[in-house]
């Protein structure tokens, strides 16, 4: 795990003027494993979603799931999944594709 991400959630709530809220708030910034899908992992991650590009592996953290997005460096990516492989409660997997700007 030698990539430094940072999970967000979604903006929720107004402003003072009653504007909906638009900025996406950091959770927390963690250590990850980055992999690119290929092959066999790509072909079976892309039978229910269609746009999985790349696998975060983290620690367990309570509370993740796949409204929220994660940052590394200057790349946003949208999360389509999240998951405990094997409910351990050691390790999340994040399916995610790359967000354009």
């Amino acid at each position: 795990m030698n990539n430094k991400i940072t999970i967000q959630s979604p903006p929720t709530g107004r402003d003072s003027t009653g504007q909906t809220v638009k900025v996406w708030n950091d959770v927390r910034t963690v250590w990850a494993s980055k992999d690119s899908l290929i092959g066999k992992e790509f072909y079976a991650a892309n039978q229910t979603q269609n746009s999985v590009e790349v696998k975060f592996r983290t620690y367990f953290y309570s509370g993740m799931n796949n409204t929220m997005r994660i940052v590394h460096g200057n790349d946003t990516y949208e999360v389509i999944s999240v998951s405990d492989p094997e409910d351990l409660k050691k390790e999340l997997l994040w399916y995610c594709k790359k967000v354009k700007k």
